[in-house]
């Protein structure tokens, strides 16, 4: 019975949050279409209509052999950064929070 209740409440306590979300969304997006000028929403439908037609037409990719040996270099790098330290898990202690050291010997596993 206690169980029942509490859900009932919950969920009426839920319902009227979300109800109260959508309201004041609701409330938000007519004061927007309101006070907005038409001027102003005039402009803004053609601007989307602008980026809707460069969005279309992608520009062709050209080749830069710079950024090309940038990125093999880089690559290169975190190749052979990769292969000269071992694979370590991540650190149970953050250099942010020394006090966490003092918890090391009580940890039984890595997961905790």
């Amino acid at each position: 019975m206690a169980i029942t209740q509490g859900l009932l409440i919950t969920a009426i306590g839920m319902g009227l949050v979300f109800l109260m979300i959508v309201a004041l969304w609701g409330i938000m997006a007519g004061m927007v279409a309101i006070f907005t000028p038409k001027d102003k929403l005039d402009a803004v439908e053609e601007v989307s209509e602008e980026l809707a037609a460069v969005e279309a037409e992608p520009e062709p990719l050209t080749r830069n052999p710079q950024l090309e040996l940038a990125a093999a270099a880089a690559v290169a790098y975190a190749l052979a950064a990769q292969a000269l330290t071992p694979n370590q898990s991540v650190s149970q202690s953050t250099s942010w929070n020394p006090s966490t050291k003092a918890y090391q010997p009580f940890r039984q596993h890595k997961g905790w």
